[in-house]
């Protein structure tokens, strides 16, 4: 064997001993590659599933903690203005203090936040000291909370929200808790709003993140869905507008109960696909994880084969090369020996001069060997090297394009803090140019303390190695910003963090939103108070005759929804105030004419025709002061009916068309003071099983709506009223002639504090009231349609309870 390899011709010996090198070289390189590609394969789709769950349950877990921080905000917000007018009451002597918090602990009492929340106050004891329980649905008046961790933390605080582990006497373990505070001085109280995080889980609506879900995209077709421990579908794209019921076949629910039964973890399944009237088997593979706090279940799909179409092709890819090089290589060796000399050094000069010219310069030898055919696919090379560099200057282009038009700011710094890449939007909001920002740290551009901050958020995104969210403010130029900022880390192909890139969301808006919405709310209940005590003040010589009217006003502070009771009353009092008054002034002149026909009789110096006079006056005078009385009398029976039921929600049968009459007539002081024509259409025997008060407010509410904002600047206007029974409902139809509501308003005006009349004293709660009254209270359906300057029209369906 080795006489024959050392007899035959070179380029044989160069054939064989480059045909086994070849060989075992290309096929060990083959193994290792494809497997390194199969496991990175394998790799990447479980960092895609992982990346795109991660950042699902992040923003579910904001969205959740957001929204228990709201709810418990309101609610103790609410509460504050509440407390706040019985301790007006209580200054101005109208009742005293221990009658304040005795309905104050009703108040409190009947108000629940999830199954186990409620409402407390805690008395600072500053004389002796102490903390004591004021108001608490769960320990006696007075006792003792001194020593107590969370009362000592909300003491501390004062105005904020905060979290914590609790666990009542009848529990085992200890959960978390969340709390808000805010601390009402003048009575050194501590109002409190507090409720198990897991039993504030159904203020998450899974509307208000179905686009975020929808934006992660896993390979081609792959998905996010959310499933409860029941395999309850909560959302999955496709079965969106059906019954999941209908829809989950055995092989879903197969899935489903595998997750629930493994809480966390990944599975592979075959998958029954039908493709062009075919049925497929197909591979997939979904990773899940458990969220206890929600009992959601987040799982990402995906066909592998979509991740495995680099592979596919790496084989077939492989198979053509191994082919095309083989031959390539045995032509070469063949010919190696005629031209291995200056044709090879021709083409290593050209080649050479093509490096200083970033291989732009293309080899021109034309002849048809081995070199020549290099030369050929050399060239073609360069083609394809040069389209290459144009696409990926293009992606690039279109990669800072994105960068430099979207609203949220995006910057890359390295793992010493120091500017890599900013976007347009970062340069616009803070006005800095590129280069005093580009290899800048955020202590030089923003100073020290803001700068500190900042980096403690990016050096715990390098300690985690994950995407980490926060929320972060910059004082800059006189001006602070909030943002909602989302961290993550960049990594080399040896796995290592090379940088930190970073998202903003500018939510300063919002927060200075936030900001007013309270301001708005602080100043509702100083006008409500004010406009309660100027009425108080004004009306305190029938203070006898309208004494259940006063009650009921004390009552109406209990809720937002009854702050225009104010208005009413004194509408009423100016209707009243008249009638009274004539009559005050026809008793005076009956007393004084008797008085002097008295004198005359005394002196026997009357006359008939003077006496006769004094009948004749008598009679014009009883008659007037009657009539005027009368009109008093009617005037209070109707808006003590309309009051009192406003007042309570006790529930009655009534007259709908007789107590809208009434409704009608309280409100004559408003509507008599422009050119407005009420029209009613309603069966006198249509009666209503309901709450009398909350019709009173709806009806109230429309027309005030209609007298202030739909009559303005109008010459006259024209109500119409419509009530009838279809079926087992009540259809009331209202409609105006005003001036209408843009269209693009209309899908907002049930929206609390939306109003387009802020400037001159509008609250924006009056349709809230209504839609909320309508819905919950009624369990009926509200609509509106109205077009600018063509009036408005709202159409409402009230169940009839027999």
């Amino acid at each position: 064997m080795s006489d024959f390899f050392a007899n035959i011709k070179v380029k044989y010996k160069l054939l064989i001993i480059y045909s086994l090198m070849f060989f075992v070289i290309l096929s060990t390189s083959g193994y290792f590659i494809y497997n390194n590609v199969k496991d990175q394969i394998g790799t990447q789709i479980e960092s895609e599933l992982t990346k795109s769950i991660d950042i699902i349950t992040k923003t579910i877990e904001t969205l959740s903690k957001n929204n228990s921080r709201s709810t418990l905000k309101l609610m103790v917000s609410k509460n504050k203005q509440i407390v706040d007018y019985y301790y007006t009451l209580y200054k101005n002597s109208e009742i005293s203090k221990s009658e304040a918090l005795e309905d104050l602990n009703i108040i409190f009492s009947k108000q629940k936040i999830g199954k186990t929340g409620y409402l407390a106050a805690i008395h600072n004891d500053k004389k002796n000291n102490k903390y004591i329980s004021a108001l608490h649905p769960f320990l006696p008046k007075g006792a003792d909370v001194t020593e107590l961790a969370v009362v000592k933390k909300l003491m501390r605080i004062k105005e904020g929200y905060f979290e914590y582990l609790w666990k009542n006497n009848n529990e085992e373990k200890y959960r978390k808790k969340a709390m808000y505070v805010t601390y009402f001085e003048p009575w050194d109280y501590a109002i409190t709003a507090t409720s198990y995080l897991d039993e504030l889980v159904d203020v998450i609506n899974i509307d208000d993140i179905k686009e975020d879900i929808k934006f992660y995209k896993i390979g081609m077709t792959g998905y996010i869905y959310i499933i409860n421990s029941q395999s309850d579908i909560i959302y999955y794209p496709n079965l969106k507008n059906k019954n999941n019921a209908e829809h989950k076949n055995e092989e879903i629910d197969k899935i489903f109960k595998t997750i629930v039964k493994n809480k966390n973890g990944r599975i592979y399944y075959d998958w029954i696909e039908d493709v062009d009237n075919k049925t497929e088997l197909r591979k997939k593979v979904a990773l899940f994880r458990y969220l206890p706090k929600l009992d959601w279940y987040i799982a990402a799909s995906a066909y592998t084969e979509e991740f495995s179409a680099p592979l596919v092709k790496l084989q077939s890819t492989f198979l053509v090369s191994f082919i095309l090089l083989t031959v390539f290589m045995v032509i070469t060796t063949l010919w190696m020996s005629s031209y291995i000399t200056k044709p090879l050094y021709d083409i290593i000069d050209k080649l050479k001069y093509a490096k200083q010219n970033k291989f732009k310069e293309k080899i021109s030898i034309k002849s048809n060997d081995e070199f020549g055919e290099l030369s050929k696919h050399y060239n073609a090379f360069i083609d394809k090297l040069d389209v290459s560099s144009t696409k990926l200057a293009n992606t690039a282009h279109k990669f800072h394009a994105i960068l430099d038009n979207t609203t949220t700011i995006i910057y890359i710094k390295n793992l010493e803090g120091e500017y890599e890449t900013v976007n347009k939007e970062y340069r616009k909001i803070y006005k800095l140019k590129k280069e005093a920002i580009i290899g800048k740290t955020d202590i030089e551009i923003f100073g020290k303390k803001t700068g500190l901050k900042l980096r403690k958020h990016d050096l715990e995104v390098i300690k985690k190695k994950k995407s980490v969210s926060f929320e972060e403010s910059i004082y800059h130029e006189g001006k602070k910003y909030y943002y909602i900022s989302i961290k993550f880390p960049f990594y080399d192909e040896n796995n290592n963090i090379t940088s930190v890139c970073g998202i903003s969301t500018n939510i300063t808006n919002i927060k200075n939103a936030e900001d007013k919405i309270i301001n708005i709310n602080k100043n509702l209940e100083y006008e409500v108070t004010k406009r309660t005590s100027d009425l108080l003040l004004s009306n305190i010589e029938l203070e006898k005759s309208i004494s259940e009217l006063k009650e009921t006003q004390v009552q109406l502070i209990q809720s937002e929804k009854m702050a225009s009771l104010g208005d009413l009353v004194a509408g009423i009092s100016h209707e009243i105030n008249t009638p009274v008054g004539l009559g005050v002034t026809g008793i005076t002149h009956l007393e004084y004419i008797t008085q002097e026909i008295v004198e005359l009789y005394e002196n026997d110096n009357i006359s008939q025709n003077e006496f006769e006079e004094y009948l004749k006056s008598c009679s014009e005078l009883t008659s007037s002061i009657h009539t005027n009385l009368n009109r008093a009398a009617d005037l209070i029976k109707s808006f003590k009916q309309v009051a009192v039921d406003q007042s309570s929600e006790e529930k009655r049968v009534f007259s709908i068309k007789k107590y809208l009459d009434e409704i009608l007539i309280s409100l004559q002081y408003e509507t008599k003071n422009i050119d407005c024509q009420i029209l009613i259409e309603c069966d006198k025997n249509i009666k209503l099983n309901s709450y009398p008060g909350a019709f009173s407010q709806i009806i109230t509410n429309f027309v005030m709506n209609s007298v202030v904002h739909g009559f303005k600047n109008l010459e006259k206007g024209v109500i119409n009223i419509l009530i009838k029974k279809q079926s087992n409902y009540i259809v009331l139809t209202y409609k105006d002639n005003g001036n209408g509501i843009k269209e693009e308003y209309l899908s907002k005006i049930y929206d609390p504090f939306f109003t387009t009349n802020r400037n001159h004293g509008g609250s924006g709660l009056g349709l809230n009231i209504i839609y909320n009254i309508i819905t919950t209270t009624l369990n009926g359906q509200i609509t509106c349609s109205s077009k600018q300057n063509e009036g408005v029209e709202f159409i409402v369906r009230i169940p009839i309870d027999d």
